[in-house]
């Protein structure tokens, strides 16, 4: 579904009207040449958002699938992740490209000193209470549910080490 996306990055790359672009799906091409899928979104949270972390749906009536805020927990819904060539954040009330789909993103791995945060390569991923980061699913816990889950880890990490670094991941929220 969708369209390639334009290159352009004017006005963080969406310069017409709302209704003709929040919402919709787009492919488009990262730093690194590889294809994703993007939607088009606008951030509440109220504060920028930081490039490579989890953001969720506003439950705000008549805006969901529209608006995203941070997402605080490993109990969220994702809807996927703020574009890594945001290398300054996307600021509040600003639309940008969310990336529901991606074979490689940088994603940050949690700064809270935890076990969870050692992955093993294909290690599946949750947003954690480090407000965005990622970390991994504790399947004992309520995040073992699919619709929480973020997409793999294509690294191994080790608690104390990585700790809130940028660590390759995929995302798979699309389909």
């Amino acid at each position: 579904p969708g369209v390639l996306w334009p290159t352009t990055d004017t006005n963080l790359g969406i310069a017409t009207p709302e209704s003709e672009f929040l919402g919709n799906i787009y492919w488009g091409r990262a730093k690194d040449g590889s294809v994703r899928c993007y939607k088009i979104v606008k951030n509440v949270t109220g504060s920028t958002l930081t490039k490579g972390y989890v953001v969720k749906y506003s439950t705000s009536t008549g805006r969901f699938g529209l608006d995203v805020t941070l997402a605080t927990g490993d109990t969220d819904a994702p809807a996927g992740v703020v574009d890594d060539s945001y290398d300054a954040g996307v600021p509040t009330a600003k639309w940008f490209r969310m990336v529901v789909y991606a074979d490689k993103i940088k994603l940050k791995l949690g700064t809270t000193s935890d076990a969870r945060c050692t992955l093993l390569v294909d290690s599946v991923i949750v947003a954690n209470a480090d407000d965005g980061m990622i970390w991994l699913q504790n399947s004992s816990a309520s995040n073992a549910a699919v619709q929480n889950r973020v997409g793999r880890s294509l690294v191994a990490t080790t608690n104390g080490t990585e700790n809130g670094t940028y660590i390759d991941c995929e995302v798979n929220l699309a389909f």
